[in-house]
């Protein structure tokens, strides 16, 4: 068997335990294993012998890791932007590239080669992958920057309006980075006394509207998101006290932010 026909196999066989492992339980150690060579060695060695670049076997090695990163690289913008940023989704990427660069330089490559001035295709080829690795890097940072939101959360709060006893403001701030509808719902004195239904709040926005709490009546307004509309995501609550003459209010959270 032809050296070229070995490693096409190779590359076939690695991508093939690898779609394996991403689809049935595999231990950590043996998808490690399976994984290494299809993120370092096998893309950059294929495209390398595509290409038919020849270099020392010194230079080769980092080479062939780097193209490998780069390639790995490309493919996490392209499975994001596709949403296949899974085991699955890994493998046909690594693995595709590495075969289909591997056929290439069986069927490909040495027809086309001859027609044309290799050493200055060559590199060509490699400044404008490596331009358009930098370009894509570039314009993820930026847009990456722009929509960080390390802690996305909402304000919620039920405060004293005026000097009215029985008067008190509830309200929304959407910080989550991302339009939300929210619903509302009160509880004073162990009774519904009210029910707020599609609130939908831009980034940034908020809103605020009166409810009428009895001095010395215990009252707890839950906020809730449409995406999960039996999940609590916000608790307010102001306990009743009628020996100081006066309330206080206070804020937790239960469910996820």
């Amino acid at each position: 068997m032809r050296r070229e026909h070995r490693f096409v196999l190779t590359c076939a066989a690695t991508t093939c335990a690898s779609l394996v492992a991403a689809v049935v339980p595999v231990p950590a150690v043996p998808r490690a294993l399976i994984a290494l060579p299809l993120v370092f060695v096998l893309p950059g060695e294929a495209i390398l012998r595509a290409l038919d670049l020849q270099f020392t076997r010194c230079a080769r090695a980092p080479i062939v890791v780097g193209i490998s990163m780069a390639v790995t690289l490309l493919g996490g913008f392209v499975l994001d932007w596709l949403g296949g940023l899974t085991p699955l989704g890994w493998a046909a990427w690594l693995g595709g590239a590495s075969v289909l660069a591997a056929a290439t330089a069986r069927h490909g490559g040495t027809c086309l080669r001859p027609a044309l001035p290799t050493f200055a295709v060559r590199h060509v080829l490699m400044l404008a992958a490596t331009c358009g690795v930098l370009a894509l890097t570039v314009l993820s940072t930026v847009r990456s920057t722009e929509l960080f939101r390390p802690f996305p959360y909402t304000n919620f709060w039920m405060l004293p309006q005026g000097a009215a006893i029985d008067a008190y403001l509830i309200g929304i701030k959407n910080g989550e980075g991302r339009p939300e509808t929210y619903a509302v719902r009160l509880m004073v004195d162990h009774r519904m006394a009210g029910e707020w239904q599609d609130l939908v709040l831009a980034p940034g926005q908020w809103l605020a509207f009166p409810v009428t709490i009895p001095p010395g009546m215990p009252a707890r307004a839950w906020l809730f998101r449409a995406e999960q509309p039996q999940v609590i995501y916000r608790t307010v609550t102001v306990a009743g006290n009628e020996e100081m003459g006066g309330v206080s209010a206070t804020s937790t959270t239960d469910g996820a932010s």
